[in-house]
């Protein structure tokens, strides 16, 4: 439930945008207020398999702040799987959005314990470049 409205919210904020320049902390304090871990732990797979399938980079930094949050909120480092698949592919657009992005992937990856592989920074400045 907590993924669905989560990004229900986000894909009306992509098309409506919103006045409120608190509309992302609020959403996230909103959906995490009375979330249990095991709600936040589950909301993580479904939320990435949507970035993956929908990319808003523009947003992504918002939204890569939601996936820390949730693993907060769930209190574990278990990775969920389709997190450590998809790393890499989430840095590397990270790092076309900028170094604020990028360096909340890397806080994720953190939090998860997840390595990043030292290459795939040189290969992904190298295709931006091309």
């Amino acid at each position: 439930m907590i993924a669905e409205s989560y990004i229900s919210s986000m894909r009306e904020f992509r098309i409506t945008g919103s006045d409120d320049e608190w509309f992302h902390v609020k959403l996230t304090d909103s959906l995490l207020e009375q979330c249990s871990e095991p709600d936040a732990y589950a909301a993580i797979e479904p939320i990435v398999r949507w970035l993956v399938v929908e990319p808003m980079d523009d947003l992504l930094y918002y939204q890569i702040v939601f996936l820390l949050s949730l693993a907060r909120c769930a209190n574990t480092t278990e990775t969920p799987i389709l997190l450590s698949m998809h790393v890499e592919e989430l840095l590397t657009r990270a790092r076309l959005e900028g170094e604020a992005v990028e360096r909340t992937v890397r806080d994720l990856c953190a939090w998860f314990r997840l390595p990043i592989n030292k290459a795939s920074k040189k290969d992904s400045l190298t295709a931006a470049s091309s």
